[in-house]
This record gives C-alpha cells, structure tokens and sequence, in this order.
C-alpha cells in the first residue's frame, strides 16, 4: 500500500489498518476477545505435554488448575519442572496485556512478567515478544497448544 500523503489524506503510520480497525496489528485485543482466549487456553486443558524450554531443561504440563472458575480474568495451569516441584502457570489480563507468573508449591511467585497482547476484532491474536499468534474465535487445539506453549516457555530462563 502507497503511504505517501495525498493533498486530502494524511499520512498513514505502519503497521496500520484501513479496514475499519478489523485488523488492528498494533492495537490492543479487545476484551471480548481476550477473554475468549483465555476460555480457549483453559478449556483446551492441556496434560502430559511435554514443552523444551530450551535444548537443556524441558517442563511438562500437568493440566489447568482453574476448570472450575470463569476464565474471565485469570487462568492456572500445573507445571512439573526436572526436578518434580510443582509450579503453577499463571495467566491473567492485565492493561491489555497477559501477565504471566510462575509460582512454586507454598506461594512464593519466581516470574512475573507483562507481555502485549495485540489484534483487532477479527483474526490473529498476538504477541509479538514471544512470537506466539492464534485467533480466539476460530483456533482448534493445536494451535491452542502451540499458544501456550509459547507463554510456558516465557516463564523459564532461556539458558541452563
């Protein structure tokens, strides 16, 4: 697309949209979508999976802890390091982004982090920082996964 201003047009900043916002690169998720997300992360309940963090540590996935509970802000998943410790992924909304913590069994929070969580009301949810995408309203399970996958490993150091 040609940016270059014309006498009655402005010009337009990159990476954004003339579709009427649908879509939205570099804008916030909507809320609606982002608890739709959210609903698709814990209803996909992933168990037994295991995530390479990076080549010398690998964690697996022991399933949501928060069936139970509206997925509408916040969501819990159960994490086994190498070394058998449970640990819990937390992933929550916050200012229009995903805060992600990892806390260990009797409470203490080891990661938080705020990571942005863009889209538009239609198509891709993104974040860009850890590459992960996927679109709330039309994702199956395998691209649920790969989703969280991403957010699994945002939590662990990179290197061993």
């Amino acid at each position: 697309m040609d940016r270059t201003p014309s006498p009655s047009q402005p010009p337009m900043p990159p990476h954004t949209s003339t579709d009427d916002g649908r879509s939205g690169r570099s804008d916030p998720l909507p809320a609606r979508r982002a608890r739709t997300l959210l609903r698709k992360l814990r209803d996909l309940n992933l168990s037994a999976a295991r995530i390479a963090v990076h080549p010398r540590l690998a964690v697996s996935i022991a399933g949501c802890a928060s069936l139970d509970l509206p997925a509408e802000t916040e969501l819990r998943y159960r994490v086994r390091t190498p070394l058998c410790e449970d640990e819990e992924l937390v992933i929550a909304l916050e200012d229009g982004g995903l805060r992600l913590a990892r806390w260990v069994a009797g409470g203490e929070q080891r990661v938080s982090r705020v990571v942005t969580l863009l889209g538009g009301s239609s198509g891709p949810a993104t974040v860009p920082e850890l590459g992960a995408r996927m679109d709330p309203d039309t994702a199956g399970a395998r691209e649920t996964e790969r989703f969280l996958r991403r957010l699994v490993r945002a939590v662990f150091p990179r290197n061993g």
